[in-house]
């Protein structure tokens, strides 16, 4: 169904799409690109080889479908920190693709990716509360809800409660036995 690939420039219209969407601003606390130049400068700068300890601190990965090998989304880490181990997960599908499983399916395998690529011991990951299919990904995905984070991002100008979710290498490994 879907694969993860390294970001190509051929994907920054479709980044564009992606980021700059009603759907996509809904839930997150950012500032939409104002260009497509934008989006060919984020995939020059995030498209990064594989997460090594000590590397750079933020990654992004295209979700592809496996067939056509078409842009549908993206997946990154944020790694907290290298030293404890920690690094914070997000992803956002394309609205034509909601509702397949693509989400669920990229964040499954970005979670297979860290733990079996990187020294990471703790992947976390937040949405807003009002988000329910993006706290459906996680669960679906293994990640457990952790705690609330009150009033976390402002978004739309309303302070938003997200909660955190968290998966450990321990728990993933026991899972896979």
């Amino acid at each position: 169904m879907i694969r993860l690939r390294p970001l190509r420039p051929a994907d920054a219209p479709d980044l564009y799409r992606l980021l700059t969407g009603a759907a996509y601003a809904r839930h997150q606390p950012i500032v939409p690109l104002t260009g497509r130049a934008e989006a060919d400068r984020l995939i020059e700068h995030y498209a990064k080889p594989a997460p090594e300890s000590g590397a750079t601190d933020r990654y992004y990965w295209a979700i592809a479908d496996r067939i056509t090998d078409r842009f549908v989304g993206r997946v990154g880490l944020e790694v907290r920190s290298w030293s404890q181990g920690i690094g914070m997960i997000s992803y956002a599908v394309l609205p034509e693709s909601w509702g397949r499983g693509v989400a669920t399916g990229a964040v499954r395998l970005l979670v297979d990716l860290l733990f079996t690529t990187t020294p990471l011991r703790r992947i976390e990951a937040i949405c807003s509360v009002d988000n329910a299919a993006s706290m459906r990904v996680l669960e679906r995905a293994g990640l457990l809800r952790e705690g609330l984070l009150r009033g976390y991002f402002v978004i739309h100008g309303e302070p938003k409660d997200h909660p955190m979710f968290g998966l450990l290498r321990s728990d993933w490994l026991a899972r896979r036995a």
